[in-house]
């Protein structure tokens, strides 16, 4: 009998340093973001590997229908070059810093995102293909999007397109389309 208790006390302090130790290095049942949870003016929308950093959606779309572009910009048609081709994740604010760059003022998906003050934030930018990807992924969790719409992306695709995600196609890739004569919705983004 006297075993038995010395044995469930041992039990009971190999639990308790493996409460201690899971805290102390960060492998919590709970942890402290979870996509869908309102935070910092917005929706977690994607968390990194680490779980301290990641993608914060705006709770509604910045517009129902945009260019992606400013029309009257380049030769021709209005078609321009902005060199925001980057499409992975964390690269979104600095292709939304170049389109804004090259195209100045205007109502268009970059500058819609990038004038956003929302919250008490104003840090908000136009995802990338990769990020827009994340949201449509989780946008069950992330909620308002409309299923029957395109999103723009900030990530430019060859001479007059860029990466747009149909919220419609029951999760086929990111295709690409007319920056100034097609209009999508906005759905603008920030980091944490």
């Amino acid at each position: 009998m006297f075993k038995n208790r010395l044995n469930l006390r041992k039990v009971a302090t190999i639990i308790a340093c493996l409460a201690v130790m899971t805290t102390y290095w960060g492998c919590k049942d709970n942890p402290k973001f979870k996509i869908g949870q309102e935070y910092q003016g917005g929706i977690i929308a994607y968390i990194d590997a680490t779980g301290e950093h990641g993608l914060i959606a705006a709770a509604e779309d910045q517009s129902i229908g945009v260019t992606w572009g400013r029309p009257g910009l380049g030769p021709g048609t209005g078609t321009f070059a902005t060199d925001a081709r980057a499409t992975e994740i964390w690269t979104g604010k600095s292709n939304t810093e170049k389109i804004v760059q090259l195209t100045f003022e205007g109502e268009y998906a970059a500058r819609l995102c990038y004038d956003l003050v929302l919250n008490g934030y104003d840090d908000w930018f136009l995802p990338s293909r990769d990020e827009l990807s994340e949201l449509y992924k989780n946008r069950v969790k992330i909620g308002g999007f409309v299923s029957t719409s395109k999103y723009w992306s900030s990530s430019e695709g060859v001479y007059n397109s860029a990466f747009c995600q149909d919220f419609s196609d029951a999760g086929r890739s990111p295709g690409a389309d007319h920056k100034i004569m097609d209009s999508h919705r906005v759905r603008a983004v920030r980091y944490f």
